[in-house]
């Protein structure tokens, strides 16, 4: 399982929090921070099932924000009428 910001996933999620205070899982059993898991080096299972729990920290947001705006500034170049059509 990988998380994007630890922290947050140990307090506020409430998928993780049932299990955390049973004790089925802990943080040891998150491995996976989503910052090390986009580094070129990274290591990722290649079996077995891969969860990714995002908490809503705002990277996600943050990235998607960022390639609606490059697409849409790549389209404004290749044919600006569409944008202003629009």
């Amino acid at each position: 399982m990988s998380v994007d910001v630890i922290s947050h996933a140990l307090s506020e999620t409430g998928d993780l929090s049932p299990p955390i205070k049973s004790g089925v899982i802990n943080e040891a059993s998150i491995p996976g921070r989503l910052l090390s898991l986009c580094q070129p080096q990274a290591r990722i299972a290649q079996e077995g099932v891969i969860c990714f729990k995002s908490i809503g920290d705002g990277f996600e947001d943050l990235v998607a924000a960022s390639l609606v705006h490059t697409q849409l500034k790549e389209l404004h170049t290749a044919e600006p009428s569409l944008i202003e059509a629009r």
